[in-house]
Parts: structure tokens; C-alpha cells; sequence
């Protein structure tokens, strides 16, 4: 959402000049002329009105549309707002697809965020499948099929090293978002839709519906005739996910390429049975399916990704650093999780407006002043 701030013009007060005249009752009174009654108000129909939500830079304005409406054409070119600033390739990229219920009457979809164009990064279910859970391993299992992003780097890009040392290109995650509807018949129509994403970024692999139900952070609904979609988000919540990846030399080659194509699965692998599930991230986020066998459900995963190297510099526009701006943002991200718990029927959208608003007063001078206060007094 583009927020347009319409330009007024101030009033310039170049002085003020007080003339005391001395009491003559031969002067005439200058207010006699004036039409008795009170003088008609001003209309402020025309004034603008000034926003509720604070105000913060172009990029800390897409970073905070990204993380809770990554779908929103005003999230397009969206980049963390942190410290150093630096040009990036911004890309958007999708993943979308139809899952339908498996013969137990149960279906998932599943996401390990990845950078690369060439990795699995969604797991989803067809009507062949016999499980009862959260089952995305290398080679897919029965039923089972994994899916890459449309996006614009691959794998050997991201991880290849030259001799020097050096990979073509670097990224980070800005957000990602999955969204389900239902698109059965109304025959079929039932059975329900759990949401979750784990808010510590652990992988959800193996995850029945119990578990599901166990945290209080996931979103459960019943499908319906309205056919309203579920929405799961993830986003940056430490140092480390909100920078570019960095390998540390103590690590293995597997986890180092985790961090470098998996940023939000902490460096935690898809599972432990071969190589290649040793090389890529874990889920962290996803949906269990449940309801008549074959029924069908539209998912579509999209992400918001950041690029820095060698092969992104044709493609690089300014990066901005507004470090107020981030902290407003991740303190109301951090409290999305409670509000929605709170709210449940409230859309993330409304309740970001309420937390950067919310997090705006307690980050906002009267708060600082306060907390001087409480300092000059403790210390």
C-alpha cells in the first residue's frame, strides 16, 4: 500500500509588532465596523488530516508491507532498512501450485525458504499420498513433490566458490509468504486448515495435526463457503537472517551451504538421511490439509529476496538504511504472533497498523523521557 502525503504550505511569520496606544476616548473603535456575533469558522474539510502511523522511510515502509502482505504490489523492490546500506538486486519470485488430499484423507504444503532458483523449497501433496503428516525428504516420498521458485539465481551461484574464495552472489531473506484456498467441490466441502510457522524459525518436519494443535501460535479454521484463504509469514528476526550470509570457518560445508541458500532455517538440514538432505534447510512453516480424500486446495509461496556479488551489479539499486524505521517494524513483527493469538479474527494487516502505532508510542520521546527519568533516579 502506497501511502500519498499530499504537500501543504506553512505560513511564514516574518514578526509580530505590538503598537500600545494611549487610552483616547476620541479614537474610534476599529471593531465597530465588524458584524456583530461570532465570526464564522474556518473549514478544515480540506485540511489534511495527519496519519496515525509514524512516519519512516520508503524501505522501511515495503520492508513492513513484505512481512505481513508480501503479496501487495507495494512490497515489489522491497529491502531490509539496516545498517550499513547497501545497492542490491531486490527479486520477487513464486511458487504455485494445487495440493490436494491425500488417501487418508490428509495433505500438507510445506516451505523451507531458499534463495536459489534450482533448490526444493515447497513440498506438496497429490492425491497419491498415504501419510498423516508433515513429510518433505529428498527423493520425495510417495505422493510427495518438491518444487523450486522462479527466481533469478542458482544454487552454484550462491555457494560455488572460486579460488579465492569468492561466491558470484550473496543474499538475504526479506520475507515469505504461503497462502491456501480451498478449490474442491462443495460436495467435498469440510474438514479444516491448521497454519503454522514456527516463530523460533525449527523445522516442522514429521509435524501431525497434535502438533498442530499444540501451539498456540497456529492458525486453525474450518473450510467454508466463503472460501477465505489462510495465510502463513515469516520474516527476519535475527542478526544473522536480517544480513547477508557469512560462513563461518568452524562449520561444515553443509551447514555453510544452509546458511547460504536456507537463511531462515538456522542452519538446521531437511532431514538426516542422505547428503542431499543434509544440504538443505529445514521447513519452518506450512499447512496440514485434512477433509475428503482428493480434494484440492490452490497454494502460492512468495518471496522477497535481497542480492549482493559480482553477477548482481547490473541489476543493483540504492539501498537505505533507516534504523528507526527497522526497530518500529521488528518490535511490531515481534508482537504480530500475541496480537493474532488475541485477535484471531482481525487480518495481519490491521493488526501491524495497531503494533506500529502502539510500538511508534513506546519508542517516541514522551517514552525516552521516561526512561531517562528512570535512569537519572536508578543510577
Amino acid at each position: 500500500m502506497l501511502i500519498h502525503i499530499m504537500p501543504t504550505l506553512a505560513p511564514i511569520h516574518i514578526g509580530i509588532l505590538t503598537i500600545i496606544m494611549p487610552k483616547n476616548k476620541n479614537i474610534n473603535n476599529k471593531s465597530k465596523g465588524k458584524p456583530k456575533g461570532k465570526s464564522p469558522k474556518k473549514s478544515s474539510s480540506n485540511r489534511p488530516q495527519p496519519s496515525s502511523l509514524p512516519g519512516m522511510s520508503m524501505c522501511a515502509a515495503k520492508y513492513a508491507i513484505a512481512c505481513v502482505n508480501p503479496w501487495s504490489p507495494s512490497a515489489q523492490g522491497a529491502c531490509v532498512p539496516s545498517a550499513p546500506a547497501r545497492p542490491s538486486h531486490k527479486v520477487t519470485a513464486y511458487v504455485r501450485g494445487t495440493a490436494t488430499i491425500g488417501q487418508n484423507g490428509v495433505g500438507f504444503v510445506a516451505v523451507a525458504p531458499a534463495l536459489s532458483n534450482d533448490s526444493g523449497t515447497v513440498w506438496y501433496t497429490t492425491g497419491d499420498f498415504l501419510g498423516n503428516s508433515i513429510t518433505a525428504v529428498i527423493p520425495g516420498a510417495t505422493g510427495v513433490i518438491p518444487a523450486a521458485h522462479n527466481g533469478v539465481y542458482s544454487a552454484s551461484q550462491l555457494d560455488s566458490e572460486d579460488a579465492e574464495g569468492l561466491v558470484d552472489a550473496t543474499g538475504r531473506m526479506v520475507s515469505v509468504g504461503l497462502s491456501l484456498q480451498y478449490t474442491g467441490t462443495e460436495l467435498d466441502l469440510g474438514g479444516s486448515l491448521s497454519c503454522f510457522t514456527d516463530p523460533d524459525h525449527q523445522s516442522i518436519n514429521t509435524f501431525t495435526s497434535t502438533d498442530f494443535d499444540s501451539r498456540i501460535q497456529t492458525d486453525y479454521s474450518v473450510a467454508s463457503s466463503s472460501r477465505t484463504k489462510c495465510w502463513l509469514l515469516a520474516h527476519g528476526q535475527t542478526p544473522h537472517e536480517l544480513d547477508y550470509t557469512e560462513s563461518a570457518n568452524d562449520e561444515s560445508p553443509a551447514i555453510t551451504s544452509i546458511r547460504r541458500i536456507y537463511p531462515f532455517s538456522d542452519g538446521k538440514p531437511l532431514g538426516f538421511d542422505n547428503a542431499d538432505e543434509l544440504r538443505t534447510g529445514a521447513v519452518i512453516m506450512g499447512s496440514l490439509i485434512t477433509g475428503t480424500p482428493l480434494s484440492t486446495y490452490r497454494f502460492e509461496v512468495v518471496y522477497h529476496m535481497e542480492f549482493i556479488g559480482r553477477v548482481t551489479q547490473t541489476n543493483q539499486t540504492p539501498g537505505f538504511a533507516d534504523v528507526d524505521g527497522l526497530g518500529l517494524c521488528q518490535s511490531a513483527l515481534g508482537n504480530l504472533p500475541a496480537a493474532k493469538v488475541a485477535s484471531p479474527r482481525k487480518s495481519m494487516s490491521v493488526l501491524m497498523k495497531q503494533e506500529l502505532v502502539r510500538a511508534a508510542r513506546l519508542l517516541g520521546p514522551a517514552a525516552v523521557k521516561v526512561g531517562a527519568s528512570l535512569l537519572a533516579a536508578a543510577l
